[in-house]
């Protein structure tokens, strides 16, 4: 079937659409199945296959056509898959209850991601495909090559690794040095964005104001706009949202609406609500025990990153891309999973996303993409984890940062090129 997306693909490509059922949890068929929806873009339909996993988590395949798919495009036919609780993939959001519990929230890992893309490949009639994934799409592949690597021919990941040898402390730890770095860069380039962002914590803790969809702003929430830092031209984003938060009369004062509407895309989970949900739960299994709200537990272990930091304190920063209890109390989005979410972080009967056994005698040809100066991935531990991984090539980029695929076409030049021959 020839899909919408076809209106803004460019000429010379043809778009199909794939929807095959798969089983919720392959070890219980008394929880039924989901549909898994994928779209295929080719030039040539004789091209080798590309199966592509997208970053996140929680986010379904590309809708337009992004640098990287045209430059992918001269080597292969692209299926960009909505994975599962995403997109077209049987969606999970606050209006389906009926998917909001531990057997449904616990099974959107990247080794149930990898099982439905190895369906998907079998139902295709391929021997074997390629795989692309970015960020959390990586971790997926590194969950194919742990699982199925039988179903593929090479693997390039970019901006992540197959993660093994870590828990969900020392990531979020290291991750957490990696933030406190950056934003002592912008305080020193730009002091007056941290006067901005105390100025309008400490307004916030005293003052209602409320957000366009409807619930209080608290300063915790806002200091969740410290996210954007790990994007390219980030910090200037930051800086022109803080250039005058305040409108400012008679010696008082009160938040702009446009103001409030742009925090409120930033910090918002409505289009995306499953990022909050399975953020941590990709640390599930590296360790023995649980998750147990890690990111919280590390925040609140470091000087100036506490959620109940002094805006007037010594240091005070804002957040990254991590998440807490207050998201699934104060986000609209979030407040139908959050019991369901706590008792998740909870459990200890994971399957770990990358097998280390296997990884460590890899045979899939593969290349992964790091960026020097990227805030979400520890460049020094994830190339370590690369050398031990046999037939994988790694390739550095010293200034793009996480986002990178979604804006330079030779991300993908990169990193195809750093293939084993």
């Amino acid at each position: 079937m020839v899909g919408m997306i076809s209106t803004i693909v460019p000429d010379g490509f043809e778009v199909k659409e794939h929807t095959i059922e798969v089983p919720w949890d392959r070890s219980d068929p008394s929880l039924g199945n989901l549909e898994l929806f994928a779209r295929e873009i080719y030039a040539d339909p004789s091209a080798p296959p590309l199966a592509y996993f997208q970053g996140g988590p929680g986010n379904p395949g590309p809708r337009s056509m992004m640098p990287w798919i045209p430059e992918a495009l001269k080597h292969y036919r692209i299926f960009l898959i909505d994975e599962r609780g995403t997109g077209r993939s049987t969606p999970i959001d606050k209006s389906r209850p009926e998917l909001i519990d531990v057997a449904h929230l616990s099974r959107l890992r990247p080794p149930d991601i990898a099982a439905d893309a190895e369906e998907l490949r079998k139902h295709l009639g391929f021997e074997k495909w390629d795989l692309l994934g970015n960020s959390f799409g990586g971790i997926c592949i590194g969950s194919y090559m742990s699982y199925y690597p039988e179903g593929i021919g090479r693997a390039m990941l970019t901006g992540s690794i197959p993660p093994f040898g870590i828990s969900a402390d020392f990531y979020n730890d290291k991750i957490l040095d990696l933030l406190e770095r950056r934003v002592k860069k912008i305080y020193e380039k730009a002091p007056w964005i941290e006067d901005r962002i105390r100025e309008v914590s400490e307004y916030l803790n005293h003052n209602e104001e409320f957000l366009p969809t409807g619930e209080r702003l608290t300063s915790q929430r806002f200091r969740f706009v410290g996210v954007m830092l790990g994007e390219e031209h980030g910090w200037e984003k930051l800086a022109i949202l803080l250039e005058e938060p305040f409108h400012r009369e008679g010696g008082r004062k009160h938040l702009r609406p446009d103001f409030l509407a742009t925090v409120g895309m930033t910090v918002s989970t409505e289009t995306n609500p499953m990022w909050p949900v399975v953020h941590e739960q990709i640390f599930g299994g590296f360790t023995e025990g649980s998750v147990d709200w890690s990111c919280e537990r590390v925040y609140n272990q470091r000087e100036g990153f506490e959620l109940d930091a002094d805006p007037g304190g010594k240091t005070f920063y804002p957040f990254g891309n991590a998440f807490f209890r207050f998201h699934f109390d104060e986000d609209p989005a979030q407040q139908p999973f959050r019991d369901v979410v706590h008792e998740i972080f909870q459990k200890t009967d994971w399957q770990a996303v990358a097998n280390q056994e296997q990884l460590l005698q890899n045979e899939v040809p593969a290349a992964v993409l790091l960026y020097e100066d990227d805030m979400f991935i520890p460049f020094e531990f994830a190339s370590s984890i690369v050398e031990k991984i046999p037939n994988m090539n790694l390739v550095t980029h010293p200034e793009y940062q996480h986002d990178a695929i979604y804006r330079h076409g030779d991300v993908f030049n990169r990193v195809f090129e750093a293939l084993p021959q």
